[in-house]
């Protein structure tokens, strides 16, 4: 990986920036990652809330055409 970024920086790249793009970019990710848990049932019931309307759907027309059916 050293060889991509020497070509591409040009100059001297201190091992403290190093440390410091990690510390960034794994904040990044944890950040990322505690915001899916914290609103995951937010998301989920998103979609869930959409199929069951969809089935619902669904399901009437189903009864509506055995109410039909049965008369």
């Amino acid at each position: 990986m050293n060889l991509f970024l020497a070509a591409a920086l040009k100059g001297y790249f201190d091992p403290t920036t190093a440390t410091t793009l990690i510390q960034i970019l794994s904040a990044v990710v944890i950040t990322c990652g505690v915001m899916v848990g914290v609103f995951w049932r937010r998301i989920t019931g998103f979609f869930t809330a959409r199929k069951m309307k969809r089935l619902e759907k669904k399901y009437a027309k189903i009864g509506a055409k055995n109410d039909a059916d049965a008369e």
